[in-house]
């Protein structure tokens, strides 16, 4: 409900706890949310929980670098893609290369 905006009484929060530090941003609200969920005695929610405090981070690092971020990870990727085009072309090069001298034999 939090990450759709919705408001929250703080009578809510402070059942749950919450300092006003954690409740002024939505940020860091749902990462401490998060977080408990991830601590809590319910092991299947480990994962869906840890997946959704991720997603939160990660938006957050993009939202705050937006530019820097963006520009070094579409470069980081085309590196990344074109060396494991290079690796596989020249591992099947090898491996084509193999086979002639086999077959020659």
């Amino acid at each position: 409900m939090v990450e759709e905006g919705a408001k929250i009484p703080a009578s809510v929060w402070q059942s749950l706890h919450l300092s006003k530090k954690h409740y002024s941003n939505n940020v860091t609200l749902l990462l401490e949310l998060y977080e408990r969920c991830r601590e809590s005695k319910k092991s299947e929610a480990f994962i869906p929980c840890s997946l959704a405090m991720y997603r939160v981070w990660l938006l957050d690092l993009w939202d705050k670098y937006h530019l820097y971020l963006k520009t070094s990870t579409f470069l980081g990727g085309i590196m990344a893609l074109v060396g494991t085009v290079y690796f596989v072309w020249h591992c099947i090069a090898r491996w084509r290369h193999n086979n002639v001298q086999l077959y020659q034999l």
